[in-house]
């Protein structure tokens, strides 16, 4: 976060970073953690994060790999 000195403005940034997923969940406990959150959320809010399409798909290599 930063204060602009002339307007005394606050601006804030968010840095993203894009991981392969085989790489980001690397331990069966980080699987079964992903698909244990993935399947108590409510179906609105995979929509809203736009998982609900793959999410059987994501859900069932979660499993191969926990």
């Amino acid at each position: 976060m930063r204060k602009l000195p002339e307007t005394a403005a606050v601006v804030f940034t968010i840095r993203t970073h894009i991981t392969r997923l085989d790489r980001a969940i690397a331990a069966p406990v980080a699987a079964a953690d992903l698909a244990r959150a993935i399947g108590a959320m409510p179906l609105a809010m995979q929509e809203y994060k736009q998982i609900a399409p793959f999410a059987p798909a994501l859900l069932a290599w979660l499993a191969a790999r926990a």
